[in-house]
């Protein structure tokens, strides 16, 4: 009898609490999976010194189509960034008129293990205080997320986040910020 009565008398003290436990448990299980910290600039190096030789022909053959004895491009002027958290993939640049057009030129992201999860055209002539590439302060699944910047106009720049999902770095979210003259 008494414990019924003090269940009775408690029982919206225990739903709060118990309410309260569901919330973090969930809030819990999303920090696990997203992650934000400080976003970090990137630094370009010569491919050669960062990325496995066989990862390296491997994204050349992948990216480039040769027509009869056409050579693949230099591959001392190929430049890396590498994003990193618990996993790690990289961003080629090609240093190359091979890959370019009006559109920009060709930057692809490679896994360490050489699965290609993005491949973007980006001109990467952006105005004072812009980097073409940032990582993220958001992680997921391990990966850390890209932030790409692209000039639109005179006073405009688009900023496009991706993250991995299933796979593929994937477009979550784009913005445009204003160029301050």
């Amino acid at each position: 009898m008494m414990k019924i009565k003090f269940l009775t008398k408690y029982r919206f003290a225990l739903a709060i609490l118990a309410s309260l436990i569901v919330i973090i448990a969930f809030g819990w299980g999303f920090l696990t999976k997203t992650q934000v910290t400080k976003a970090t600039s990137l630094t370009w190096r010569p491919a050669r010194q960062v990325v496995e030789s066989a990862l390296l022909q491997k994204v050349l053959t992948e990216n480039f189509q040769l027509v009869n004895s056409e050579n693949f491009p230099d591959v001392n002027q190929v430049k890396v960034v590498t994003l990193a958290a618990e996993n790690k993939y990289f961003v080629f640049d090609f240093h190359t008129l091979k890959v370019c057009g009006t559109a920009g030129c060709l930057y692809s992201a490679y896994t360490t293990d050489g699965q290609n999860i993005l491949s973007l055209m980006l001109n990467p002539q952006l105005p004072k205080g812009f980097s073409l590439l940032v990582q993220s302060a958001e992680k997921r699944n391990g990966y850390p997320c890209l932030d790409v910047f692209q000039q639109n106009s005179n006073e405009l720049v688009s900023s496009s986040h991706f993250c991995l999902n299933s796979g593929q770095l994937v477009l979550l979210n784009q913005s445009l910020k204003e160029i301050e003259l």
